[in-house]
């Protein structure tokens, strides 16, 4: 009997591990609209899952997903505990333990500010914001001027809820935002709508793409799920998971190609 068990524990180990070599691990994040979670049910959709999943079965895995603040996918990215997070921040110090994998698309996303109803004249143009105090996202790239900018007043939070909070309490004179429709979605949650944008907005193109760590033991794959993003890009199905959800379909190279030469077409992720 106890060789019974003995041999049952050994074969349910080896087949947990041989399970393992076909899944990624992967964490998403309340990140409307590409990412949206039902704070009531736990369930979670939006393109960015849905591509993930379609690029991971291409090359015969399964994804696992894990619920994350971002701060924490960052941490877990670094350890090697999670293989793949969508929209990473891509800057060359993360480089030495972050690959990005090559773009799924481009989005036109501009750096707008929020101040306070009546007040859009606060901030006209970037010198302004010497004057006053801005509310900043810890982890949050925004675009390369301001983020190395240590002339400006930037008071940090850690999420969404907690810049909003933190502004609706006067802690601070504006919001520096990216996504405006999850800011929007946070300020209306507590109740705030005494604001309005600022005159002053900076304009960028941003990248999108997921990033892995290379400490994951699925580092060995990238090139295949790299690949595998890339026949999604030129099958169109990247565009068709957008329009699943009733969203803008991602930019590709060429149109971003063809914008204005004032766009800053900066290689960025959130």
């Amino acid at each position: 009997m106890k060789n019974l068990l003995l041999w049952a524990v050994f074969f349910t180990f080896c087949f947990s591990a041989h399970a393992n070599d076909f899944m990624l691990e992967a964490d998403y994040r309340q990140r409307p609209p590409e990412m949206i979670i039902n704070e009531t049910t736990g369930a979670f959709s939006g393109p960015l899952i849905d591509i993930l999943n379609l690029a991971a079965a291409d090359v015969g895995l399964t994804v696992n997903w894990h619920n994350n603040y971002f701060k924490r996918s960052y941490s877990r990215l670094i350890r090697g505990n999670v293989d793949i997070v969508p929209r990473v921040i891509k800057k060359d110090e993360r480089k030495a333990f972050i690959k990005f994998f090559d773009p799924i698309g481009y989005q036109q996303k501009n750096i707008v500010f929020i101040v306070r109803k009546g007040k859009s004249s606060l901030i006209q143009k970037y010198e302004d914001l010497y004057k006053i105090s801005v509310g900043v996202k810890k982890g949050t790239a925004y675009f390369d001027k301001f983020d190395n900018d240590a002339k400006i007043s930037k008071k940090m939070s850690v999420d969404d809820k907690n810049m909003s909070m933190m502004f609706a309490a006067k802690r601070f004179d504006a919001m520096i935002i990216l996504d405006i429709s999850a800011f929007e979605k946070a300020l209306k949650k507590i109740g705030f709508n005494d604001y309005t944008y600022a005159d002053y907005k900076h304009v960028q193109v941003i990248s999108n793409q997921y990033g892995m760590s290379k400490n994951s033991s699925k580092i060995k794959l990238f090139d295949s799920l790299n690949r595998a993003f890339n026949s999604l890009v030129k099958q169109g199905k990247i565009r068709q998971c957008y329009q699943k959800y009733n969203l803008l379909p991602l930019l590709t190279e060429s149109e971003i190609a063809g914008m204005d030469k004032n766009v800053n077409n900066s290689i960025l992720s959130d």
